[in-house]
């Protein structure tokens, strides 16, 4: 039942994210919204890592979903622009995925399942966000050239 609602929470964001980009529903206060659907997933996956305390290992299968999205977030984005939003889903993803790893290398499986899911299935939330902002150029493009300098108190340089 756990697994479910964090994977409906998910769908839910996929719905949100779709109606902001089509433009029924202002970016600010679906964007808030988001973020309190992945919060309220992650903290049901605590109650989920309980669930499977004494557990045995799993098998991490999120790093296909999170590449996915990582790479549709980057294409996107461009090398000039930014994304606010996705870039804070797209990089709690990862951490996502990051922490089900650790959790794996230290036999702590009920956590790194509970990760492993929370990876897998916000990827598609993430690319939901993804297709739902848009890219914002920066605005400055810069060349800079590496220079050194060394200086002492009192002197002009």
């Amino acid at each position: 039942g756990l697994e479910q609602g964090i994977k409906d929470i998910y769908a839910l964001m996929e719905q949100i994210a779709g109606q902001i980009g089509a433009g029924s529903l202002e970016p600010a206060p679906g964007y808030v919204a988001l973020e309190t659907l992945y919060n309220m997933a992650e903290n049901a996956s605590v109650a989920l890592s309980y669930a499977y305390e004494g557990s045995g290992a799993n098998i991490l299968d999120y790093a296909a979903a999170a590449q996915a999205a990582t790479d549709s977030f980057n294409v996107k984005k461009g090398g000039y622009n930014v994304m606010p939003v996705t870039a804070s889903a797209v990089l709690r993803m990862n951490r996502y995925g990051r922490l089900a790893e650790d959790a794996f290398a230290r036999g702590d499986y009920a956590n790194s399942y509970a990760y492993n899911l929370l990876a897998r299935e916000f990827a598609g939330a993430a690319e939901a966000i993804s297709a739902s902002e848009t890219p914002k150029f920066i605005g400055v493009m810069v060349n800079v050239v590496p220079t050194q300098a060394t200086g002492e108190a009192g002197y002009v340089n």
